[in-house]
């Protein structure tokens, strides 16, 4: 078993979605400051979950791998070069509408994937 978390990596540029549409570069320190951030969070996080997993009699091992185009093409992709027999995700749930508009992980997940996927509901949003 494997125990992926996907981070991002920071953008060199500050995203702005008013005034004249322009982005502004950041401080490329501060992005590469961000950058190992983001990995070392993710390497936690995969740890922990392992440390779950291990407490249930799973073989793990972890992987903190940063986003290639977006979460579930990078996820698919570890799996695919792991030969996973299947992939099993949380979802958040942050709503419908976050989901008409920027659509969902697990959904582009399900669609990317050559390996079945199982999607677990957070414990607050099993009544959606």
């Amino acid at each position: 078993m494997i125990v992926a978390t996907v981070w991002e990596p920071a953008l060199p540029v500050t995203p702005t979605v008013w005034g004249d549409g322009l982005a502004d570069p950041i401080d490329p320190a501060m992005a590469e400051e961000l950058t190992a951030l983001s990995g070392n969070r993710a390497e936690q996080l995969a740890r922990h979950g392992a440390e779950i997993a291990r407490a249930a009699g799973f073989a793990v091992e972890t992987a903190a791998v940063p986003e290639e185009l977006n979460i579930a093409d990078t996820l698919a992709d570890l799996a695919a070069e792991r030969g996973a027999d299947a992939i099993v995700v949380g979802r958040r749930g942050h709503g419908r509408l976050h989901q008409l508009v920027l659509g969902s992980t697990s959904a582009s997940l399900l669609r990317r994937a050559g390996c079945p996927v199982l999607v677990v509901p957070m414990a607050d949003d099993a009544e959606d």
